[in-house]
């Protein structure tokens, strides 16, 4: 008690250079703190995303993601619904599981023909109430509400497309988007493009003269199916949704899984390509797959599948963590040598301001590591209340940007949400940066500490 007394008077002493070191501390230390927790932030906020999206888990035929969107009819699975029940009905299964569902994915061709345009698209088929259920995952209680899937309650010859495939088939007007060419020049420089193919054109002719005129909502979707043969059908576009990524915006095209397994396969045939799996928490992760597995090994041994993860499936969640955690490592490099620097400094120059003190002590018996646990008290004491102002500012920091309501878009995602810290829900955090200025701090006082305590008695008391 009597060395905190100590300390705390002799950091009062020089109330200045106390200060400023400790406002160093305070700054860096709320600038760490909201940099990271708005790293993990970004880090919950995309595993959100993605899981949504592709759920936490997938069953693939192998070989489907080398080599399955070439042909892939050639790497469907077959007997989906009973591999899916299975999953559902296992005892160690059914307490994770939140979703599984098929998908069907394959390439196709979309025209708009009153516009005289088409375009490759991805034609993505799903069960639209299942999907609903997927982007409703949020485990982290992330502060967003999303709309329901647009597919969702629509007829079996709905679309959903991506807003980029809408400016290319020139659905802009029609489906009310912001930032599309118009209608008007769409027109103009459909006038001035190459007729659609005649083979094309004589195609979807033959198999649409059963349907009725195209109106400016539909288009034309040509598909090849099992055999060789292609196939056609005229589907309902009921929205545009950007999917954040221009490559995938360019040419995404949603429907029904029905739809699209009478296109792919015709009629009666339920093959898809992928099956997924959307769990309740991702740390169920590997006791799903190891369970999923076995499964597979004791009822499935006819198709060889693959099972693969949603980080796994999207490489770009971990290189961009990589990115930022790379950032906050330099951030907390950089903060952690300008307080080595200040810390030490404010100590060399308390051994030469109280080098006549020091040997006071000594002479009155204190031994040298009663000097050296003197200024790293007196340090610690520093870290202390700078840390904690530190702590104080950056809950300040972030109760501001809830109050102004900031919002954007994170990579991969296509909707904004709010900017936050989340300082408070990060405890790990705050006591990572505490520990590290800690430690940074003693070994910033243990030269001029070592100096003070290695002083010579009668020189120290010399010492004008």
């Amino acid at each position: 008690m009597k060395l905190l007394r100590l300390a705390l008077r002799n950091l009062r002493r020089n109330g200045r250079r106390t200060l400023s070191t400790q406002l160093a501390l305070t700054i860096g230390t709320a600038a760490l703190l909201l940099f990271g927790g708005f790293v993990s932030d970004i880090a919950s906020g995309l595993e959100t995303a993605y899981v949504q999206r592709s759920g936490h888990l997938q069953l693939h035929r192998e070989g489907y993601l080398a080599l399955g969107s070439g042909n892939p009819t050639a790497f469907s699975i077959a007997d989906s619904e009973r591999l899916i029940m299975a999953l559902k009905n296992d005892a160690l299964l059914k307490p994770m599981l939140r979703v599984v569902t098929p998908v069907l994915d394959t390439g196709g061709i979309a025209g708009n023909f009153l516009r005289q345009t088409s375009t490759q698209v991805m034609i993505n088929g799903v069960i639209p109430d299942e999907q609903n259920r997927l982007q409703q995952w949020n485990d982290y209680h992330y502060p967003i509400t999303i709309p329901p899937y647009p597919l969702a309650g629509s007829g079996e010859n709905s679309a959903l497309i991506g807003t980029g495939v809408a400016r290319i088939l020139g659905l802009c007007h029609t489906l009310k988007l912001d930032d599309c060419p118009s209608r008007a020049a769409v027109a103009a420089e459909n006038d001035a493009a190459a007729p659609l193919d005649d083979d094309i054109a004589a195609l979807a002719g033959q198999q649409t003269q059963n349907l009725t005129q195209q109106t400016d909502r539909q288009v034309d979707v040509l598909t090849t199916r099992l055999t060789g043969a292609p196939d056609i059908a005229r589907l309902t576009v009921i929205a545009a949704l950007n999917q954040g990524l221009q490559p995938l915006d360019n040419v995404y095209l949603a429907m029904h899984l029905a739809t699209a397994q009478r296109l792919v396969f015709g009629a009666g045939d339920r093959r898809v390509t992928g099956i997924i799996i959307q769990l309740e928490h991702t740390d169920q992760i590997a006791a799903a797959r190891a369970r999923i597995e076995a499964v597979m090994a004791t009822s499935f041994r006819d198709q060889p599948l693959e099972l693969h993860d949603v980080f796994e499936l999207n490489p770009m969640h971990g290189q961009i963590m990589h990115m930022f955690d790379t950032f906050f490592g330099l951030a907390s490099l950089l903060v952690g040598i300008v307080a080595m620097f200040m810390i030490g400094n404010t100590m060399s120059m308390a051994v030469m301001e109280r080098t006549t003190e020091i040997g006071t002590l000594r002479a009155m018996g204190v031994q040298r590591g009663g000097v050296i646990g003197l200024f790293i008290t007196e340090s610690l004491l520093m870290v202390l209340l700078g840390c904690g102002a530190g702590i104080a500012l950056a809950l300040t920091g972030d109760a501001a940007l809830r109050l102004f309501s900031l919002r954007w878009i994170p990579p991969g995602m296509t909707y904004s949400v709010p900017l936050l810290a989340n300082v408070a829900s990060h405890p790990a955090l705050i006591v990572q940066v505490s520990l590290g200025a800690t430690c940074l701090a003693i070994l910033a006082v243990g030269f001029a500490a070592r100096r003070a305590a290695s002083l010579n008695i009668i020189d120290a008391l010399r010492h004008v």
